[in-house]
């Protein structure tokens, strides 16, 4: 599958595996996404943090392996946007 945008101007990566994992954790991102943009965008993110926030759900998007994504798909929000974190400040 190719490197798709979200509506909401994430670029979710293309990710590796096999091809049951891919669409399994295709799904799982989509939904893990969906449900942190929405926090974001109607929950009680101040304006001045939005970017920050939107900048750790680039870093979850930009994970490429599947197994990730399955591995972390009973992490709640607050966990996803740790994770989202920790990948950001190793990216640097």
């Amino acid at each position: 599958m190719t490197n798709n945008n979200n509506n909401n101007g994430i670029k979710n990566a293309e990710l590796n595996g096999s091809e049951k994992q891919i669409a399994w954790a295709e799904q799982i991102r989509a939904e893990q996404i969906h449900l942190l943009m929405d926090q974001i965008t109607t929950g009680n993110v101040k304006d001045a943090k939005k970017g920050e926030y939107l900048g750790l759900v680039q870093a979850l998007a930009d994970v490429t392996a599947a197994k990730w994504w399955i591995d972390y798909r009973y992490r709640s929000l607050h966990g996803l946007m740790a994770a989202g974190l920790a990948l950001a400040k190793a990216a640097k």
